[in-house]
C-alpha cells in the first residue's frame, strides 16, 4: 500500500498546498479551535471532527477553514479570514 493511500484527505492536501500548513502555524484563532477539539485517550491525541469523528490536527484546521468558509460569527469564521485571498479561494473551491 503507498504511503498516500495511508494518509487522511487532509494530509495529502498540506502534502500538496504546505502554504496551509505554514497558514496553521501562524494562526492566532486555531489554537482555540484546537484545544476545543482536542481529546487525549491512552496518550494519543486526537481531535474531534465533525462532532463524531476522531482526526489528526490537519483534519481538524481543514475542517474549520471549510466550516468557515460557509457560515459567518464564529471562530471557524474568524480562523477562515485570517487567510489571505489566494488561500481563500482555495477553500471555497473545496466547500
Amino acid at each position: 500500500m503507498a504511503d498516500e493511500e495511508l494518509q487522511s484527505a487532509a494530509a495529502q492536501f498540506f502534502a500538496a498546498h504546505p502554504e496551509f500548513r505554514r497558514a496553521m502555524s501562524e494562526s492566532k484563532i486555531f489554537p482555540k479551535i484546537r484545544d476545543q477539539a482536542r481529546l487525549k485517550v491512552d496518550g494519543e491525541e486526537s481531535y474531534i471532527i465533525m462532532g463524531d469523528t476522531l482526526g489528526e490536527e490537519e483534519d481538524l484546521y481543514l475542517e474549520a477553514l471549510i466550516r468557515g468558509a460557509a457560515r459567518q460569527g464564529d471562530l471557524n469564521r474568524a480562523l477562515f479570514e485570517e487567510l489571505d485571498d489566494y488561500l481563500k479561494n482555495m477553500i471555497r473551491r473545496r466547500v
